[in-house]
C-alpha cells in the first residue's frame, strides 16, 4: 500500500527478509484500528500465507521502538533510490500519516546484529522462521503450512 493511500490514523510495519533459499515477508498494521500479523513464506515455487496472533501492546511496542531505538535511527535507509537488499539485511519499512502527511521509512539491519534492543524488538516481531535442512525442510514446510499454487 502507498503512503499516501493510507486512512487518517493507521501504522503498519513492512518486513521481508531472504535467507537459505526462503523469503519472509510480513505486514503488521491496524489498518482497520485493531492490530494484524500477516506473513507470508516463499520457497522456491510454493507460498504460504497466513495470519500471527498480536496484541495492541506488543503492536505498540514494535512501533514506539522502530521511534526510538538507536539501531533504527542509524539504519534508516537514506535517499528513495537505494536500493533494498533483503538478501544481506532484514529489511523493516513503515508507513504512516504525520501531520497529515503520508510518509514512509525504511530500514536496513544486518541479521547478525547484536544490538540488545534490537534483538528483544525482532523476537516480539514474531518472525516465522524455518530452519532449512536438506533431507527434511520441504517435509517440514508442508506438515507447517498449507500452500496455495
Amino acid at each position: 500500500m502507498a503512503a499516501d493511500a493510507l486512512p487518517a490514523a493507521v501504522h503498519m510495519i513492512d518486513y521481508a527478509y531472504s535467507t537459505q533459499g526462503v523469503f519472509y515477508h510480513g505486514t503488521i498494521s491496524d489498518l482497520d484500528g485493531t492490530p494484524k500479523s500477516t506473513w507470508t513464506i516463499s520457497v522456491k515455487d510454493h507460498k504460504s500465507q497466513f495470519d500471527q496472533p498480536i496484541d495492541q501492546e506488543t503492536f505498540s511496542f514494535l512501533w514506539n521502538g522502530i521511534a526510538s531505538y538507536r539501531i533504527f535511527k542509524v539504519s534508516l535507509v537514506q535517499g528513495k533510490d537505494t536500493p533494498l537488499d533483503f538478501y544481506h539485511f532484514q529489511i523493516i519499512g513503515t508507513a504512516f500519516r504525520k501531520n497529515g502527511q503520508a510518509k514512509g521509512e525504511n530500514y536496513m539491519i544486518s541479521p547478525s546484529e547484536p544490538d540488545p534492543e534490537y534483538k528483544q524488538w525482532i523476537k516480539k516481531l514474531n518472525v516465522p522462521l524455518v530452519a532449512p535442512k536438506k533431507e527434511t525442510f520441504f517435509e517440514k514446510m508442508r506438515n507447517t503450512f498449507k500452500f496455495s499454487s
